[in-house]
């Protein structure tokens, strides 16, 4: 292989490894502040399947976004969602009411 295929190669791992990563992070205090949020363990469970729903429900729309336009955007767009989504989501902690961060976390995780 080229030396350029390898260093996209090597990209691709790091941004998959660190994608998985930022999801797998919230599992440990997740469940304890949503429960001093005042919700239930239930809707914690339901805001880690969110993510593996979203992924089985826009991975079929996204075959068709690559065509139209192209790999590397759609990428760089995927990433910079991404990253508004995990920053959002780490600002949950300062929120107090328990609607708003239902809310927040149904939208955003």
């Amino acid at each position: 292989m080229c030396e350029e295929t390898n260093i996209t190669l090597i990209f691709l791992y790091l941004t998959s490894f660190t994608t998985f990563m930022s999801a797998s992070l919230s599992g440990p205090f997740f469940p304890s502040e949503a429960e001093n949020k005042g919700l239930t363990l239930t809707f914690s469970g339901f805001v880690f399947s969110a993510y593996g729903a979203a992924l089985i429900v826009f991975n079929i729309f996204i075959s068709k976004l690559l065509l139209c336009f192209g790999i590397r955007k759609c990428f760089i767009f995927g990433l910079l969602i991404l990253s508004i989504s995990n920053i959002i989501f780490g600002l949950l902690d300062f929120m107090n009411d328990s609607t708003l961060f239902a809310i927040d976390n149904a939208v955003f995780s």
